[in-house]
């Protein structure tokens, strides 16, 4: 469906999708961490969606030290 087509409360939750898929992809570039398929995607159940896709296993293992260092 183009964007334009969408109604208003579809439009808005899709750009929320997209903000947070920047926003998420800067804090991971900060940390030199890169998901190749991260994006924001349409609304599903009208609630926000960001792909996060596949990774190679270093990146993810990468992710998740980020992680639990954060959770000490």
């Amino acid at each position: 469906m183009p964007a334009e087509k969408m109604d208003s409360a579809t439009a808005a939750t899709y750009d929320q999708g997209l903000a947070v898929a920047v926003r998420l992809k800067r804090a991971l570039d900060a940390h030199g961490i890169t998901l190749p398929s991260l994006a924001g995607t349409w609304p599903v159940h009208g609630m926000a969606m960001v792909e996060l896709g596949g990774c190679r296993a270093e990146v993810a293992e990468a992710l998740a030290v980020i992680l639990e260092e954060a959770g000490q």
